[in-house]
Protein backbone atom coordinates (compact mmCIF):
# COMPACT_ATOMS: atom_id res chain seq x y z
CA UNK A 1 0.00 0.00 0.00
CA UNK A 2 1.65 3.22 -1.00
CA UNK A 3 1.21 5.98 1.22
CA UNK A 4 1.75 10.49 1.14
CA UNK A 5 4.05 11.83 3.32
CA UNK A 6 3.34 15.32 3.59
CA UNK A 7 6.64 17.37 4.59
CA UNK A 8 6.71 20.96 5.66
CA UNK A 9 9.49 23.22 6.69
CA UNK A 10 9.74 22.75 10.53
CA UNK A 11 7.79 25.21 12.15
CA UNK A 12 10.98 26.87 14.60
CA UNK A 13 13.14 26.72 11.64
CA UNK A 14 15.82 29.89 11.80
CA UNK A 15 15.86 29.80 7.70
CA UNK A 16 12.80 28.72 6.06
CA UNK A 17 13.18 30.13 2.78
CA UNK A 18 16.64 27.95 2.39
CA UNK A 19 14.77 24.70 3.65
CA UNK A 20 12.17 25.60 1.22
CA UNK A 21 14.49 25.95 -1.97
CA UNK A 22 16.82 23.15 -0.69
CA UNK A 23 13.77 20.13 -0.84
CA UNK A 24 12.25 21.58 -3.51
CA UNK A 25 9.19 22.61 -1.80
CA UNK A 26 6.45 24.12 -3.67
CA UNK A 27 2.98 25.95 -2.49
CA UNK A 28 4.38 25.05 0.95
CA UNK A 29 4.05 20.86 1.71
CA UNK A 30 6.56 18.87 -0.26
CA UNK A 31 4.64 15.27 -0.52
CA UNK A 32 6.44 11.69 -1.30
CA UNK A 33 4.76 8.90 -2.44
CA UNK A 34 6.41 5.87 -0.30
CA UNK A 35 5.31 2.56 0.53
CA UNK A 36 3.28 2.30 3.97
CA UNK A 37 6.46 -0.45 5.17
CA UNK A 38 8.96 1.81 4.50
CA UNK A 39 7.91 5.20 6.17
CA UNK A 40 9.86 4.54 9.16
CA UNK A 41 12.93 3.98 7.74
CA UNK A 42 12.56 7.12 5.48
CA UNK A 43 11.86 9.08 8.32
CA UNK A 44 15.50 8.25 9.73
CA UNK A 45 17.42 8.72 6.43
CA UNK A 46 15.76 12.50 5.93
CA UNK A 47 16.05 15.20 8.29
CA UNK A 48 12.58 14.78 9.30
CA UNK A 49 10.90 15.58 12.88
CA UNK A 50 8.51 13.49 13.15
CA UNK A 51 6.98 14.61 17.04
CA UNK A 52 3.54 15.37 17.81
CA UNK A 53 4.52 18.42 18.55
CA UNK A 54 7.46 19.55 16.74
CA UNK A 55 9.50 19.49 19.34
CA UNK A 56 12.59 18.18 17.59
CA UNK A 57 15.89 20.36 17.37
CA UNK A 58 14.78 22.30 13.92
CA UNK A 59 18.72 23.04 13.42
CA UNK A 60 18.87 19.14 13.17
CA UNK A 61 15.53 18.29 11.18
CA UNK A 62 14.65 20.73 8.13
CA UNK A 63 11.57 19.47 7.68
CA UNK A 64 8.53 18.30 9.96
CA UNK A 65 5.97 15.80 8.85
CA UNK A 66 2.55 17.32 9.03
CA UNK A 67 0.21 14.19 8.26
CA UNK A 68 1.09 12.01 11.55
CA UNK A 69 -2.87 10.96 11.97
CA UNK A 70 -3.41 10.40 8.96
CA UNK A 71 -0.93 7.97 8.21
CA UNK A 72 -1.19 6.14 11.20
CA UNK A 73 -5.10 5.87 10.40
CA UNK A 74 -4.20 4.52 7.13
CA UNK A 75 -2.58 1.79 8.68
CA UNK A 76 0.93 3.06 9.02
CA UNK A 77 2.34 0.83 11.96
CA UNK A 78 3.27 2.72 15.31
CA UNK A 79 6.88 1.32 15.37
CA UNK A 80 7.35 3.56 12.18
CA UNK A 81 6.86 6.78 14.44
CA UNK A 82 8.94 5.58 17.61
Amino acid sequence: QEVTLELVVHPESPHPETVRLDYGIEDGIKRVKIRSCLVGYFLRRWPIDFTDDASSNPRQHHLYLANKSKLLRSGVTEWAFM
